[in-house]
């Protein structure tokens, strides 16, 4: 018998970085795109598009709280088991703020104290990891990173597959030193999410924009009427979507938001539920509206409806 060569993915050193929610897979609500297509068919097409052994970066456009990242740790599982690997794929999330450097990108220098004495060791960054190992190198709300720090990627996104590391020093062969060169490998795959119009979030440059493939990830009608049952519930984040739409409030109403919602009515009953919901809008104009759209649109009487106490129900 041929005996199994473990694949490099598979290797212990990398399962600090896997999704840790095994029953993602089967909890997950998949969506319908135009043409047909399922969400996990059309980025494992984008996956298996190669350009120099290379798969296509994708970015996913969308509001807080639509499945962007749930769908990233679902692709780990759904490309692993076609690639026959034993375990899901690493995820090398870098979270963007504007507090991010090219230290956090390829690494630095830091002081570690070993065997009582401190001595400096190179620590290695995100993207250089997810360079070197592959799986899938995650940029999480791509847009609040600078730009100048998103520009040191060009290269990693690009055709040239590589970045140069000018902080950490490799002997040159003859002699001397020079910067590190790191090949990405050819198993990592690339994706960020954008978050548009949110405070202090910027744009991301043409430059940058131009080695992804864009896709919008609004929320899916069909997904949260399979994740959140109630109808007042729903028919409530559709009044509150039009008003933010409308530049009445500002605060997004996440699907994550909606399902919170939802088992507080069944857990503590509508006047608690909806004081709890309305503790997310620190604004007190947002949440004033917000209480207002609620009982102007009869929204609460759609809850006290639907949501009658067991009491009551076995008095009728």
């Amino acid at each position: 018998s041929i005996e199994r060569t473990e694949h490099p993915l598979d290797n212990p050193s990398l399962d600090r970085f896997r999704p840790q929610r095994p029953q993602l897979i089967r909890e997950y609500v998949s969506r319908s795109l135009p043409g047909g297509l399922t969400d996990i068919e059309a980025l494992t097409a984008y996956w298996d598009r190669r350009t120099n052994g290379h798969s296509q970066n994708v970015g996913l456009v969308g509001d807080t709280q639509s499945g962007k990242t749930m769908l990233v740790e679902v692709m780990a599982h759904v490309l692993a088991e076609r690639l026959g690997l034993a375990k899901p794929l690493p995820v090398f999330t870098l979270s963007g703020s504007s507090a991010i450097t090219d230290h956090d990108l390829f690494g630095q220098y830091r002081p570690v104290v070993v065997d009582g004495a401190e001595q400096l060791v190179w620590m290695e960054g995100v993207v250089a990891l997810a360079c070197r190992a592959g799986g899938i190198l995650y940029l999480d709300e791509i847009n609040a990173i600078p730009g100048n720090v998103t520009a040191a990627l060009h290269p990693v996104l690009d055709d040239r597959r590589q970045f140069v590391n000018i902080r950490k020093p490799v002997p040159d062969g003859h002699g001397g030193y020079a910067p590190e060169v790191v090949k990405v490998s050819t198993d990592l795959w690339c994706v960020c999410t954008y978050n548009p119009g949110y405070s202090g979030m910027g744009r991301t440059n043409e430059a940058f924009a131009n080695r992804f493939q864009w896709l919008q990830w609004d929320y899916d009608d069909a997904v949260e009427k399979k994740l959140v049952k109630s109808p007042a519930t729903r028919v409530l984040a559709q009044a509150l979507r039009n008003a933010r739409a409308l530049r009445a409030i500002h605060t997004p109403i996440g699907t994550s938001a909606l399902q919170r919602l939802e088992t507080d009515l069944h857990t503590f009953g509508v006047e608690y539920a909806l004081w709890a919901f309305l503790g997310q809008f620190t604004s007190p104009a947002d949440r004033n509206k917000v209480e207002s759209i609620i009982y102007e649109r009869s929204v609460r009487a759609m809850l006290d409806v639907e949501f009658k106490p067991a009491e009551l129900e076995a008095a009728v």
